[in-house]
């Protein structure tokens, strides 16, 4: 699992295989809102977005059975956050992008 810090705006790329979850840590700062979007470079494949706070509490999720998700998050504390990527069905790369919104 990587750990990620710097600019907020950002791509992470990945592959991954069917039934597995990648997962990626980043830390997010306090009085910011993020959007965090992943793209699928399968459009038979069907990936899952989830994202976790430093306690793993589950805070956000998009599993619906489109290719692509997307969560908005408002950071309240400067925390690492554990992002999740799962493919429900079939192997893919991807490319998720972190984005603080202004």
């Amino acid at each position: 699992m990587a750990t990620y810090r710097g600019p907020v705006d950002m791509i992470i790329n990945g592959s991954i295989d069917a039934g597995d979850t990648d997962m990626h840590r980043i830390y997010l700062y306090e009085d910011k809102a993020y959007k965090i979007y992943l793209s699928c470079d399968n459009g038979k494949a069907d990936l899952d977005l989830a994202i976790y706070d430093s306690d793993d509490d589950l805070i956000g999720t998009d599993n619906d059975t489109h290719t692509d998700a997307a969560i908005r998050l408002i950071v309240t504390t400067t925390q690492l956050f554990k992002l999740a990527v799962t493919s429900a069905s079939g192997s893919s790369t991807y490319t998720m992008t972190v984005k603080e919104e202004r």
